[in-house]
């Protein structure tokens, strides 16, 4: 069986929406169209030639990448541009190319939750909130028969999360009136005459940034013609939502976790420290087995003592003020330069620069992990591969 594009576009959206991105960013479909159908998916961090070609030669119908391919408009579709003919090979082999970019980054369960379940973090939380994803509240008014219904259409489109709980909702019974004029077709009541009905007033929080998919998940099983229904800005911020991740690094807790951590290195014969004992040297040698990273680059004391550790994939030296007014101890990114690393030193701050690539390519196999449940429990396998690759960079050898 194949997808259709816009069924799996919808699955990502739930993700990471598009309207999470910032705005200087390009996310979504970019090559292809909604109603190609979809029965492979590749997953890459890039759409380079090497990966497009592997894309097409497994057979798949979709590129799913985080880095977009086309970032600034295009002036001309000159196919004697690196750019441009990448672009062309995807439409000659029928690939579709879609990304997740700072959306992806922003996002629970993205490119930064990802990087500390590898690392091994534990309590962890977003090292930055601005900028945020508001909460909104929903209120839709629903016949008795049809409240659970519309529970379930809220809480499978991302409503009605409250920290560690979900499926909050709130039910209040009342009365509702309405006049059906002769164009109408009501579900309940007659026309030329004021009805009165029985009904609940079902609301839910939500990120803000999920409006639009709530909204459009109830209308589909709400029985009335013209559903009536309420969104409301609130002050507080989704606490899940955020740049970058902040979190304890206790060694036993990494050590015991590091099976189940999405990376590609395994755990191997690095010894950890015992709980409480751990040094930036142990976190460095950590960060080096758990992301597969070939060069290190290292601030600050090796033998200071380190708890508490911010981490931010691909290019994070603009954050390194918020790992510090948090209390971290170092701050693990994929690159920051040589004038951040001076300001990480003068705020105290160890920082680990640990490879833009080995930062984020920790993501893939969770969003492989993503649509293979996505396509399972709608009730269709879907074939996902994770493309091999790494970073522009080599060694030498002297």
């Amino acid at each position: 069986m194949t997808w259709l594009l816009r069924d799996i576009i919808g699955w990502l959206e739930e993700l990471a929406p598009p309207e999470a991105a910032a705005e200087w960013d390009n996310v979504g479909l970019l090559v292809g169209s909604p109603q190609q159908e979809v029965g492979h998916i590749a997953i890459a961090l890039d759409a380079r030639e090497t990966q497009i070609q592997q894309a097409a030669e497994a057979g798949a119908n979709l590129l799913l990448v985080h880095h977009p391919p086309i970032f600034r408009p295009l002036k001309s579709l000159r196919t004697d541009t690196a750019q441009v003919r990448r672009l062309a090979a995807a439409l000659a082999h029928g690939l579709a190319i879609y990304a997740m970019h700072t959306n992806l980054d922003a996002a629970p369960g993205g490119v930064n939750d990802a990087l500390a379940a590898a690392l091994g973090l534990v309590q962890v939380e977003p090292l930055s909130h601005e900028p945020g994803v508001q909460k909104m509240k929903f209120v839709v008014f629903v016949p008795p028969q049809h409240v659970e219904p519309v529970r379930r259409a809220l809480a499978a489109a991302g409503a009605g999360i409250i920290g560690d709980y979900s499926h909050c909702t709130f039910a209040a019974p009342g009365q509702g009136s309405f006049l059906p004029l002769e164009a109408a077709s009501p579900f309940l009541g007659e026309k030329g005459r004021v009805n009165t009905v029985e009904e609940f007033r079902l609301e839910a929080v939500l990120p803000a940034v999920a409006a639009r998919r709530v909204v459009e998940s109830v209308r589909r099983v709400h029985p009335y013609e013209e559903m009536a229904y309420d969104l409301y800005p609130l002050a507080e911020q989704d606490a899940r939502w955020g740049m970058g991740r902040i979190g304890i690094w206790e060694p036993g807790a990494a050590a015991s976790g590091a099976a189940a951590a999405p990376s590609a290195a395994g755990p191997g014969s690095f010894d950890l420290p015992a709980a409480g004992n751990g040094r930036l040297r142990h976190l460095a040698a950590w960060v080096r087995e758990r992301l597969g990273s070939r060069t290190l680059r290292v601030t600050g004391d090796l033998e200071r003592p380190v708890r508490k550790v911010a981490v931010l994939g691909g290019n994070g030296g603009d954050f390194l003020a918020a790992a510090a007014r948090h209390g971290a101890d170092a701050f693990i990114t994929g690159e920051a330069g040589y004038h951040k690393a001076q300001e990480a030193e003068d705020l105290g701050l160890a920082l680990i620069e640990a490879g833009h690539y080995e930062t984020e390519a920790v993501v893939l196999p969770a969003l492989a992990r993503f649509l293979k449940e996505k396509a399972e429990v709608a009730g269709a396998p879907l074939q996902v591969t994770v493309l091999g690759g790494g970073p522009p960079w080599q060694e030498t050898g002297g």
